[in-house]
C-alpha cells in the first residue's frame, strides 16, 4: 500500500493508542483488577475497555444528569473519556435490580454516557430500571444488548451520531430508544422490539436517522418521527403486530419508507400536521379492527407519494382516509402504481376517503394507473409493467 506522512502518521497515532490503551477486568468474585464498575471507570483513561464479568451488578451511585441537571441514583456514569464496556453476553452480565422499580418512579439509570465522551456498549442485560442506557455524549455505539422491563429502554441526545446494533428491546413500557432534539444520526439496525411500549423508537428533530432491518412486535406506536429536522429513512422492516399506528409521521417530518411489512393493527400509517412520506416496495397488509375510525393510511394535513406498494384495507372501512385539508393549499397525493387487492376500480375508489366525498378536502389524489395482480418481489421489467398496469 503507497502510503503518504499523513497516512503514516496516522498509523503512528493508531499504534500509539493501541499500545498505551488498557483493559480493565471486573469481576464479583473478586479475581479481577476490580469488584465495581464505577470504580474501573474512574481509573480508566480515554481509549481503555472495561470488561465486566458474570452475574448481577446493581450497586448506584448519586450521579447529577447533564441534561438538566437534576440528581438520580446511577449504576455507572462515564463523564469526559472515551469508553468501551464489554460484559460477557446477554443473561450472563445483568446491570440492574431483581425487581424494576414502581411504574413511572424516577431513577435509577443503569449507564450514563455524560459530558464530551465517546462511549461504546456490548453485550450484557440491562433490566428493572427507569432508564437502561442515557447518552449525552458525543457518540453512542450500542451493541447486542437486552433492554428489558425498562421505562425507557435507551434515550440519547448524542451529537455525532448514536447506533443501535442487533439488540433486544423488551417490555420498555415508554418508549424503547428516544432520540431528543440534539441527537444527531441515529441509526438502529437488525434490533428486535417486542412486548408492551407506547412507542418503540421515537425520534424528536433528529436528522439524518436510519432504522433498518428490524422486528416489531406488540406495542403502540412502532416508529414516530416528530418535528421539521426529522427527517430519515425505515427500510426492510416488519411489524408483525402491534395496536397502531405502526408508523407516524408528524409536525413537518420527513418518512422514506421502503420495503417494510407492516401487519394489523388499527392504522399502519399515519401522516400528520405538514409531514410528508414517500416509499414503495412495501406491504401494507391491512387492519385488524374494524370500523370507520380506522384505515390503513390516514392523512392529516399531510402529504403522501407511495408507489409500487401492496395496499390493503384488511377489516377497516377505508384503505386510505384524509381529513381535516380545508385550510391548506391544494395537495397533491400520489398513489400511482400499487395494488390494492383488486382490479376493480369502483372499490378502490370506494375504499379511498379523498376529495370525492368530501369536497372541502384540498387535495388531488392520484391512483392511476394500479396494478391489477399482486406486485412481484423482483422489479418487473418495463414490458411487465406496461401489461400489469390498468
Amino acid at each position: 500500500m503507497k502510503t503518504t506522512a499523513g497516512t503514516t502518521l496516522a498509523l503512528l497515532v493508531l499504534v500509539a493508542l493501541s499500545a498505551t490503551a488498557d483493559s480493565y477486568h471486573v469481576e464479583l468474585d473478586g479475581s479481577g483488577d476490580y469488584v465495581s464498575i464505577q470504580d474501573a471507570v474512574n481509573a480508566a483513561a480515554s481509549g481503555d475497555t472495561i470488561l465486566i464479568g458474570p452475574g448481577r451488578w446493581d450497586q448506584m451511585y448519586t450521579y447529577t444528569i447533564p441534561a438538566g441537571g437534576w440528581t438520580d441514583q446511577v449504576i455507572l456514569a462515564v463523564d469526559y473519556k472515551d469508553l468501551t464496556l464489554i460484559g460477557s453476553g446477554r443473561g450472563v452480565t445483568i446491570i440492574g435490580p431483581e425487581v424494576a422499580p414502581p411504574f413511572g418512579n424516577p431513577g435509577p439509570i443503569a449507564i450514563v454516557g455524560g459530558t464530551d465522551n465517546n462511549l461504546v456498549v456490548k453485550n450484557m442485560t440491562i433490566e428493572n430500571l427507569r432508564s437502561g442506557i442515557y447518552g449525552w455524549c458525543r457518540s453512542l455505539l450500542v451493541e447486542n444488548i437486552h433492554l428489558k422491563d425498562c421505562y425507557h429502554g435507551s434515550v440519547t441526545w448524542a451529537t455525532q451520531g448514536s447506533e443501535f446494533i442487533e439488540c433486544l428491546f423488551e417490555r420498555c413500557y415508554e418508549r424503547g430508544v428516544l432520540a431528543g432534539s440534539r441527537a444527531r444520526g441515529v441509526t438502529v439496525r437488525m434490533c428486535e422490539f417486542v412486548g408492551w411500549a407506547q412507542k418503540h423508537i421515537s425520534l424528536q428533530g433528529v436528522e439524518n436517522v436510519h432504522i433498518e432491518n428490524s422486528n416489531f412486535y406488540e406495542g403502540n406506536i412502532s416508529v414516530q418521527f416528530e418535528g421539521g429536522d426529522c427527517y430519515g429513512n425505515v427500510q426492510d422492516c416488519t411489524v408483525h403486530s402491534g395496536y397502531g399506528p405502526h408508523v407516524v409521521a408528524t409536525t413537518n417530518s420527513f418518512i422514506n419508507l421502503n420495503r417494510c411489512r407492516l401487519v394489523g393493527g388499527n392504522k399502519q400509517l399515519q401522516v400528520l400536521n405538514y409531514a410528508v412520506v414517500s416509499g414503495e416496495g412495501n406491504e401494507f397488509l391491512g387492519t385488524d379492527l374494524s370500523g370507520g375510525g380506522f384505515a390503513t393510511i390516514m392523512s392529516q394535513l399531510g402529504r403522501l407519494e407511495l408507489h409500487n406498494n401492496h395496499i390493503l384495507r384488511g377489516n377497516a372501512e377505508y384503505t386510505v382516509r384524509f381529513f381535516d385539508y380545508p385550510f391548506m393549499p391544494v395537495t397533491d397525493q400520489h398513489f400511482e402504481n400499487n395494488y390494492w387487492g383488486t382490479s376493480d376500480p369502483d372499490s378502490i375508489a370506494a375504499w379511498i376517503y379523498n376529495e370525492e366525498d368530501d369536497p372541502l378536502l384540498n387535495i388531488h389524489t392520484f391512483i392511476e394507473p394500479f396494478y391489477d395482480h399482486p406486485i412481484p418481489n423482483e422489479k418487473a421489467s418495463t414490458g411487465d409493467l406496461k401489461r400489469a398496469y390498468r
